[in-house]
């Protein structure tokens, strides 16, 4: 009995695996999960469940040859840190630490030294990589994140847009601000590191206005939609 819900629930984080490798443009999987896909979180996932079904090694390593640097080093050192592996981190990581090893480049050399790991960045075909992924333009189309990240790097100016992004799309009609200290536990990056990303974005770019009380900001979306060339949905709203 315990075997079979250990199997279930093994199945289950595959299936959850590959739906959102699905929507980052990878194939091999036919239901595209309809929530945001948290690109750090999901490599750590495949590294834990991957050893049960190595076709999703595979499409990882095929979506880092092309998109690794839109990776936030940051936000998957402080998973790493936060799931607190000791007594069986070579089994948790293993995967991960052959992947950052053998495919990705030395600005993961942070990472490597985390895992106990070196890099040796074997040639990879990147081209052959890509044609196992969908078209560049369906993956940032579906994929607001990471459109925003090709866009101001793979950082907290990026994912703090986002955050504000989809907090708009949750809170229509509701007066919700979130404070900085729950901006920073939600997306996983430091307090300091957030608080000097929104000031700038205040300040220097105007992409966050400033509301009543005290460091409590909304997204400017006039001033976001003249950061693109593409007339994207919010533009209009």
């Amino acid at each position: 009995m315990k075997k079979d819900f250990l199997n279930n629930v093994i199945e289950s984080e595959i299936k959850i695996a590959w739906s959102h490798w699905n929507r980052l443009g990878a194939m091999g999987y036919e239901k595209i999960i309809m929530c945001s896909t948290d690109p750090e979180a999901l490599i750590l996932l495949t590294s834990i469940v991957g050893k049960n079904d190595e076709r999703l090694i595979t499409a990882m390593n095929s979506w880092l040859a092309k998109y690794e640097s839109l990776v936030s080093i940051e936000r998957l050192k402080r998973y790493i840190k936060e799931l607190n592996v000791h007594e069986n981190q070579t089994y948790v990581f293993d995967v991960l630490n052959d992947t950052v090893s053998h495919y990705v480049p030395k600005r993961w050399l942070s990472i490597a030294k985390l895992l106990n790991t070196k890099i040796t960045q074997d040639s990879i075909n990147i081209e052959a990589a890509s044609k196992k992924l969908a078209l560049h333009e369906r993956i940032m189309q579906k994929n607001l994140q990471l459109m925003l990240r090709s866009e101001y790097g793979a950082g907290t100016k990026a994912d703090v847009i986002y955050f504000f992004l989809v907090v708009f799309e949750q809170k229509k009609g509701a007066v919700f601000f979130p404070s900085m200290p729950q901006i920073s536990k939600m997306l996983h990056y430091n307090h300091s590191s957030i608080y000097r990303t929104i000031q700038q974005l205040a300040q220097d770019r105007g992409l966050l206005e400033k509301q009543q009380g005290k460091d409590v900001y909304s997204i400017n979306f006039r001033a976001l939609a003249k950061t693109f060339k593409e007339p994207y949905r919010w533009q209009t709203e």
